[in-house]
């Protein structure tokens, strides 16, 4: 039997639930809370007499539970049980989100085809419009991985430059800080797999040219990971997985915010929740806004003081490339 919360609470839940899939059956949750905490039922009568429900609703409310995969029915006489919770909604989640996703592409397919027969009927050109359209791309931390930061967050490009200020969580983040922060933990990854994780973001990086301009308070929460002695032995033993053909890195006492310039012309901007954890980027290419942003990054990026400078006087070592690599995709 499983243990449980209150029944109210466990009967709110499961209507959120079953409403989160569309399903509004009158009275499916009572008879499916019972079942869970019965797991097996052999008088369809119980469910009458614990529920209030009548009985003709209650056959109805089997009916629906087995059709969706949650219970199996055995007659004569009638015996129900409840199927494993975990697999069964597992399945019917990732249906949903299947059919949600396809309904999504149909509708965007349906937006992208009105708005390019508009601008034909009216022969615009997307230059000329005020009000170019503005994509969300959102980003399952589950899916933040190599592949993606290297065709959906970079993709095609002549160049491109890099803000930071803030230090942004993503999946790739943590592990790297968890690792730096806590070196002991390397017999927990396995170096093969650390040499191959680190290789496969290396790898993620355009061969383009790439300018990056960080804040000095940013470079400084980068720093602390690299105090400790482990720390810098494990530096030592990574940093030859990484090559930069073209990477230059300055920075600044100025505030900044985070952003990537995709060149020829694109502006991408991060969306957070309150604890800086990411997700999604804004990605713009109304060609004022990139400008704007162009022009800033390059004014910036001209006074900015070169990092291997800045470590030769303020940190007494040259800068080691497992540094450069972490400021550039952290």
């Amino acid at each position: 039997m499983v243990h449980l919360t209150n029944k109210e609470d466990r009967i709110t839940y499961l209507v959120d639930l079953f409403q989160s899939i569309d399903v509004r059956e009158k009275g499916i949750e009572y008879v499916y809370d019972l079942l869970l905490e019965k797991q097996s039922i052999e008088d369809i009568k119980e469910f009458v007499d614990t529920t209030g429900i009548s009985l003709k609703r209650v056959y109805k409310v089997i009916q629906l539970l087995e059709k969706l995969g949650l219970i199996q029915v055995y007659n004569r006489p009638m015996i129900v049980n409840v199927k494993d919770p975990i697999s069964s909604w597992e399945a019917i989640i990732s249906e949903k989100i299947k059919e949600v996703r396809t309904e999504a592409d149909k509708k965007i397919e349906d937006c992208e085809i009105s708005f390019q027969e508009f601008t034909e009927a009216y022969q615009l050109i997307p230059d000329d419009l005020n009000v170019p359209p503005v994509e969300f791309i959102s980003i399952n931390p589950k899916d933040y991985n190599p592949e993606f930061y290297k065709t959906d967050v970079i993709g095609e490009i002549s160049h491109l430059k890099i803000a930071k200020g803030d230090k942004i969580s993503t999946p790739f983040n943590r592990a790297m800080f968890d690792l730096l922060s806590n070196p002991d933990r390397v017999k927990n990854y396995g170096y093969e797999d650390i040499q191959s994780f680190c290789t496969e973001w290396n790898d993620a990086l355009p061969s383009n040219p790439i300018k990056v301009l960080i804040t000095e308070e940013y470079l400084n929460e980068i720093l602390l990971l690299f105090k400790d002695a482990h720390s810098r032995n494990l530096i030592s033993q990574l940093e030859e997985l990484f090559h930069f053909k073209s990477l230059e890195i300055r920075i600044t006492k100025n505030v900044l915010t985070n952003f990537i310039l995709k060149q020829p012309r694109e502006l991408l901007q991060y969306s957070t929740s309150p604890n800086n954890e990411l997700l999604g980027l804004f990605a713009s290419k109304q060609k004022e806004i990139c400008d704007i942003f162009n022009v800033k990054f390059d004014e910036e990026f001209v006074q900015a003081m070169n990092l291997e400078e800045y470590y030769i006087r303020n940190i007494s070592k040259p800068l080691d490339p497992l540094t450069q690599f972490i400021i550039t995709v952290l």
